[in-house]
């Protein structure tokens, strides 16, 4: 079971449990691409403990990531600006100094 542990201040419960059970695209393959975020949760897994992380774009697509860097990047941002709605990331892979992938992002202005 999946439980909201914060998410977008735009976001209804009708939203929130769409992205519950929304087929997302892994943010791995979306290395370079630019989402303008319409909506946003952060949910922990209860039975495993783990944290997910969907961003839904004013297209409607959804994209989650497990990626604790990711997330914890995005609720920084997230807490500097007061939310993330309307704001465009764009993802990148990097390489840390062990010579691990890992996924972030960095703001866009259009």
């Amino acid at each position: 079971m999946k439980k909201i542990v914060t998410g977008s201040q735009n976001m209804t419960k009708l939203d929130a449990a769409n992205m519950m059970i929304a087929t997302a695209t892994d943010i791995k393959s979306c290395d370079g691409m630019i989402i303008t975020v319409d909506k946003w949760v952060q949910m922990q897994d209860t039975d495993t403990g783990a944290y997910v992380m969907v961003i839904s774009d004013k297209d409607g697509s959804f994209y989650a990531t497990i990626s604790n860097v990711f997330q914890q990047a995005f609720l920084t941002a997230a807490e500097q600006l007061g939310d993330m709605t309307d704001v465009s990331v764009q993802v990148i892979k990097a390489t840390s100094k062990q010579g691990r992938n890992f996924f972030s992002f960095k703001l866009v202005i259009e």
